[in-house]
């Protein structure tokens, strides 16, 4: 959920494709501009229509070979220049597409901390050519995005193939919260330990806090947005817009694949709830620290049926996630 995208929920969310951009790393202390990448014949080939917000209809006029990133300016917008500086924090909307102007990734309203020492390079790229109210089109290197694109779900793209991005920017947002010491997390949930009701999966948890997931045979998964509480903690509530810890697992209702575990990794994830999928959002607001949450994700509230298609799954599978909430910070 973190250094290869803001993970797949992040969004992803443009999942798999800000690295870190909704995460409060180390931060500049100068507010100067970004520098913007230069405009190509690539990026002049790409021309964008539609809302904001919304998924762009992409048509392609030339060749999109390249080796660098360039940035094409649709709207350079007449706000504010996108400053560096910590607590920078500015709404995004970004898309991704495939060289033939197939939809790959789509993450409206995202969150960003442009003052993050994680934000990925090709996104100050794109800042530094429009004002925080501007849209800009940029080809670039697959790589530049997803350093092994197979290991990211996308095992028909290569590092050196084209990818095209949109970015809106939508101005100013408050500032995002505050971040948590590890002594200070929970190393897992804690409280009042309950049964998952009838249509869920069974869940067995390790020592350590890991869940293993089994389905029984013949479980039919849901249409809906489903969550239950296997622990219920005492701790504080999460709120929508806070940074939230949390430990997870996610599995493929179909197959009980894994796909994503921030146990798998080793670490905690965090992430603001306003800045992950519709499902991961449901899940952990209202709900409190010290909690273990099973949430049930059909694909139109998660990565969506493209996405989960290139990631080799099918367009209707049906996610399903176990999250351990070990701590949250409200915004200031």
């Amino acid at each position: 959920m973190e250094d290869e995208l803001k993970r797949k929920l992040a969004a992803i969310s443009i999942a798999a494709a800000t690295a870190g951009l909704a995460l409060t790393g180390c931060s500049s202390d100068s507010a100067s501009a970004f520098k913007c990448a230069p405009e190509g014949s690539a990026s002049k080939a790409v021309k964008v229509s539609g809302k904001r917000g919304e998924t762009q209809t992409v048509k392609i006029d030339g060749d999109l070979k390249i080796s660098e990133q360039q940035v094409t300016v649709v709207d350079k917008g007449d706000g504010e220049q996108i400053k560096s500086a910590e607590g920078s924090n500015y709404n995004i909307n970004a898309f991704l597409y495939k060289a033939d102007g197939s939809e790959l990734l789509s993450n409206p309203g995202l969150a960003i901390d442009f003052g993050s020492a994680s934000l990925p390079e090709w996104i100050k790229n794109v800042a530094g050519c429009v004002t925080d109210s501007g849209r800009a089109v940029s080809v670039l290197p697959v790589g530049d995005i997803f350093a092994d694109p197979k290991s990211a779900g996308f095992t028909d793209l290569q590092a050196t193939d084209p990818i095209i991005a949109v970015i809106d920017f939508q101005g100013a947002s408050k500032a995002a919260p505050g971040e948590l010491a590890d002594d200070k997390l929970l190393p897992q949930a804690k409280g009042e330990a309950k049964e998952l009701p009838e249509g869920f999966p069974t869940v067995e948890v390790a020592e350590s806090g890991e869940p293993t997931i089994t389905f029984p045979e013949g479980l039919a998964q849901p249409t809906e947005l489903t969550k239950a509480q296997l622990v219920v903690g005492d701790g504080e509530e999460v709120k929508d817009g806070d940074r939230v810890y949390v430990h997870y697992k996610g599995v493929i209702w179909r197959t009980g694949e894994e796909f994503d575990s921030s146990w798998s990794r080793g670490t905690a994830a965090n992430f603001t709830t306003d800045g992950v999928i519709e499902g991961f959002r449901y899940a952990l607001v209202g709900e409190k620290v010290g909690s273990r949450v099973v949430v049930a994700v059909p694909a139109d509230a998660g990565y969506g049926a493209e996405q989960l298609q290139a990631q080799g799954h099918q367009g209707d599978d049906v996610m399903l996630f176990v999250l351990d909430i070990l701590g949250t910070v409200h915004p200031e």
